[in-house]
């Protein structure tokens, strides 16, 4: 339902003064552009900033968050640094570590070692005997010591000396 102001002559006679008034006075001409360019770029400018605004807030946010990552990566690599000194001045402690503990069964290897310090004692092996061991390959030796906590085998010995022979006689 739509007004009928054309029709009516209170309307009609209230605009035709508006626009007489306006006619008429310059400063009321003035007046009204100039209040009708100030809510124009009002209007404008609230929808061109509020976007840009809504941008900077937003990269604000994300310099932060960058800033941020770069500061822990840069803890990292001071990290990494201290980690790569520290391994350099143990060096010779880690070849020890990896000749002294194995990484895979090798039976054989510790029986001779088992020999060699049998005969250095003075003793003389009688029976050397090995359980049940699983020689696996390198790939599935590794796959089976992540899996289970301890591989273990038993090694019997006895061996026979006399009293003087014994290097534990001699001090």
């Amino acid at each position: 339902m739509a007004a009928n102001w054309q029709g009516s002559s209170t309307y009609q006679r209230y605009l035709l003064d508006i626009v007489a008034l306006y006619r008429r006075k310059p400063n009321l001409k003035i007046y009204l552009e100039l209040l009708l360019s100030i809510v124009t770029i009002g209007i404008l400018t609230l929808f061109a900033i509020k976007p840009t605004v809504l941008t900077i807030a937003e990269l604000v946010v994300k310099i932060n968050s960058q800033q941020q990552t770069s500061d822990q990566m840069d803890t990292k690599i001071k990290n990494l640094g201290i980690a790569q000194t520290l391994f350099n001045q143990e060096q010779a402690n880690i070849q020890l570590l990896n000749q002294a503990v194995p990484t895979g069964p090798d039976v054989q290897t510790y029986i001779r070692q088992i020999e060699g310090l049998l005969k250095k004692q003075g003793l003389t092996p009688t029976t050397l005997s090995v359980g049940q061991v699983d020689l696996l390959s390198q790939k599935e030796a590794t796959a089976a010591a992540t899996t289970s906590s301890q591989a273990a085998f038993t090694i019997t010995i006895s061996s026979s000396s006399s009293f003087r022979q014994t290097r534990l006689y001699h001090k």
